[in-house]
This record gives structure tokens, sequence and C-alpha cells, in this order.
């Protein structure tokens, strides 16, 4: 059995150092996006409530909307990320999606973007 060379064991340990103190972040990260998050819509048309509920897999993030006020029925999402604070979620069915900063609150003020236009959107966590 051939002999592993000193240097490489280090390269070894000093990746298994990082690793281990990247990723608990990275899953406390998730864990605060994770859950019921919900917000309204001000519109020339009326006020739409918007339902997000995030969960955290091995996959990373995905999110399934709802628009009460529209339909009872989930509206299919694309990807969902958090990083840094900002969570982004496409939502290719409606050719839309939402961006937004966790800000000190524990609110998640941003934008919601459809069809060329956008309007400001704030999710607030909801227990249950």
């Amino acid at each position: 059995m051939p002999a592993i060379p000193h240097g490489a064991i280090r390269v070894a340990a000093l990746f298994a150092l990082v690793l281990l103190g990247t990723l608990p972040g990275a899953l406390s990260a998730q864990s605060d996006v994770e859950g019921r998050w919900e917000g309204t819509l001000a519109t020339p048309q009326g006020n739409l409530r918007v339902v997000m509920e995030i969960e955290a897999s091995d996959d990373g993030l995905t999110t399934t909307m709802y628009s009460p006020d529209q339909s009872p029925t989930p509206i299919p999402t694309g990807s969902t990320t958090f990083e840094d604070g900002t969570l982004v979620v496409d939502v290719p069915a409606v050719q839309g999606g939402y961006e937004g900063t966790l800000n000190d609150d524990g609110a998640i003020e941003g934008t919601w973007s459809q069809g060329g236009g956008s309007l400001p959107l704030t999710l607030e966590k909801v227990e249950g």
C-alpha cells in the first residue's frame, strides 16, 4: 500500500475544516427562511394575498406558492435560493419571480416582478 504524502494529509484536513466551518452557517441561513411566509400585493385591481411555503431538502430549497384570493391551487415555482440574506424565487409558470432581503425585524422586503412590471412585496413569517 503506497504511503500518503504528508502534504496531502494537511490539504485534506484543511479542506475538511473549511467544509465544517461553512456548512453550519449555510444550514442556519436556510433555516432562517424555511416556513410559511405571507404578504399582500397592492395591485391596481385590488389587493392579492401571496403565500410562499419554503422547505429545505438535500437538493436545496423548494417553494410552494399560492395566491389564495385567486385560487386554492398551488402555483408551480422553479428555483429558490437564499444567499447572503437574499431570497430569490423563480416562478416561470406566470413569467414572474420574487426577490427580497431578510431584514432585522424578521420580514423579507422585496419586489414581485411579472410581465415586465414590478410591485413591492413584504413577506412576514407566520406560524402554523
